[in-house]
């Protein structure tokens, strides 16, 4: 029986014009609940409901159960707690919904309000014991994927049936790079361009420390020429967000912690992050440490960005020259960079620079992947119909390259795309650019 196949009692909505004062007092806030109730103007967006069309498994369910936990303190079903696990946390019902419904922040309290929860899966358990680590666990995946490609045994691994993928272990590996990892990026590297501009440092992340070497080999490559020393940024942690989306808010606020901490004590004009998923979760640091004494600085916004924004905007562009592509590219933007960020203009501002490209929108680009952090490893029911859509849009596009700022977004097609038997290639855009450099 597929395991959304159960009996999800529809809730009543609990609100009432009238609640307990100590309530109230103790309560997180929800907004114009009831309003939220009626409107739907959310669900046509959510990728969960387009795959099963049942109240719970949209945002206006969630809410429903997000007020019944948070205010009422009532227990949920197990069916309840499925659909409120399937959410991606893609945020596309942030950008709809007219009471400005703060979705993204009554999810992450609903998950660390629950009192128990089945045991996850081992390979959820192995990669968030190594994600709260830094340094040497990280390198070490690095290390693993290496010698899997380098054995062969990654070539093997793609070719396995999705039949004998059902377990958690099994979906991770078929979404392993199938290109050769770069070596990690130098730890600082300084500028021999004419003119000095300054100093960045990169933040990697975890997995994207691990699995996408490139794109910040490419960055450096990029800022270099441009004119800055380039450093990675010392003491930095995973950003946070998969051990929220979780329910791990602890493990999820000690990151943000040291990550304010390493920021506050870089020496570096500005920090850029790669992967627009990191650039969100950052974005949430104020909500996550509210009332901390570690909150985010005010001028945390200020001084750090995304790599695209900084570039897109950065007049010291002009002085390079990139080298012709006669090429149809087609890009994915990622949920984190439509809904949170919202900087998905400025990708292509920036590849306008490459004469020649032909650049569209992959089809269908406005509803999410599937990838939803770690979702495709498990709620693969929910992943795999979404990323098969954009795999068929990639498909009819007949498009050379497909773009993505995002690493898990660009594991989770990358997956689709072979397992189609298509050769396409995904990449972030900075790859692109950088390696098209006159």
């Amino acid at each position: 029986m597929n395991r959304f196949d159960v009996d999800l009692h529809p809730a009543t909505s609990g609100f009432t014009a009238q609640e307990d004062a100590a309530d109230q007092d103790t309560a997180p806030y929800i907004p114009d609940a009831r309003e939220c109730m009626t409107c739907g103007a959310c669900v046509s967006g959510c990728p969960t409901y387009k795959v099963r069309q049942h109240e719970n498994f949209g945002p206006r369910g969630r809410v429903r159960l997000f007020e019944r936990v948070l205010r009422r303190q009532e227990g949920l079903s197990d069916g309840e707690w499925q659909a409120l696990d399937a959410c991606t946390l893609c945020r596309a019902c942030e950008t709809i919904c007219p009471s400005k419904m703060p979705y993204a922040t009554l999810y992450r309290q609903t998950l660390e309000a629950r009192e128990s929860r089945a045991r996850e899966p081992l390979v959820i358990r192995l990669l968030l014991g190594t994600l709260a680590q830094s340094g040497a666990r990280q390198r070490a995946l690095g290390g693993l994927v290496t010698v899997i490609q380098a054995s062969g045994l990654q070539g093997l691994l793609n070719r396995l049936p999705v039949s004998t993928t059902r377990n958690g272990l099994g979906r991770m590996a078929k979404l392993l790079p199938a290109t050769r990892l770069r070596r990690p990026a130098p730890r600082f590297s300084i500028t021999s361009a004419p003119t000095r501009r300054g100093r960045i440092d990169l933040f990697t992340g975890c997995i994207a420390s691990a699995l996408d070497t490139a794109t910040h080999h490419a960055a450096v490559k990029l800022l270099t020429r441009l004119g800055y020393d380039v450093g990675l940024l010392a003491d930095q942690a995973c950003c946070g967000a998969i051990h929220a989306h979780h329910g791990q808010a602890d493990e999820a606020r000690a990151s943000a912690r040291r990550n304010i901490e390493a920021i506050a004590a870089s020496r570096a004009d500005r920090v850029l992050h790669s992967a627009s998923g990191c650039g969100a979760f950052f974005s949430e640091y104020p909500s996550l440490l509210k009332g901390d004494a570690t909150a985010a600085p005010s001028d945390m916004a200020s001084r750090v960005a995304d790599i695209i924004d900084f570039l897109a905007d950065n007049d010291a562009l002009d002085t390079l020259r990139f080298r012709p592509l006669t090429a149809r590219v087609v890009v994915h933007e990622p949920c984190s960079q439509r809904n949170v960020l919202r900087n998905q203009a400025a990708v292509y501002r920036l590849l306008d620079r490459i004469p020649g490209l032909d650049v569209t929108p992959l089809p269908g680009t406005n509803l999410c992947c599937g990838a939803g952090g770690t979702r495709m490893l498990t709620e693969p029911e929910i992943a795999r119909p979404l990323r098969d859509d954009k795999v068929d849009a990639a498909e009819a596009s007949e498009a050379d390259l497909v773009l993505s700022a995002n690493l898990t977004c660009a594991l989770h097609l990358s997956s689709g795309l072979r397992e189609r038997g298509l050769t396409t290639e995904v990449m972030h855009p900075v790859q692109l650019l950088a390696n098209q450099l006159a």
